[in-house]
């Protein structure tokens, strides 16, 4: 992209020649760009699967965290005010991953 703005912006040129010389600075960056977006558009099932197996396993720690945290909960027992274990359940992973010192 910037190889054909610099050549855009170095070339002299007449101005009725401009929108041809225009056209022909441009044309290079076109094609990449529509070559990109169609590799963008192959990219995108593969991109979406990864996505869903990644947060897959960030439910199943998030999970494996909550049961070690109702674990611990219940061992304290009369020690932890129930409200306070009930939002310490309802937490978002990444304060259980504070919480719980990972």
């Amino acid at each position: 992209m910037a190889t054909c703005r610099v050549r855009f912006m170095t070339l002299d040129f007449p101005r009725r020649d401009a929108s041809t010389s225009a056209r022909e600075a441009l044309f290079p960056l076109l094609q990449h760009l529509k070559q990109s977006l169609g590799e963008a558009r192959e990219w995108e099932p593969t991109i979406e699967s990864l996505y869903l197996e990644w947060r897959e396993q960030q439910l199943a720690e998030y999970e494996s965290l909550r049961c070690q945290l109702e674990q611990i909960t219940q061992r304290l027992g009369a020690d932890t005010n129930p409200g306070e274990a009930s939002h310490r359940l309802n937490l978002i992973p990444a304060q259980i991953r504070i919480a719980v010192g990972d």
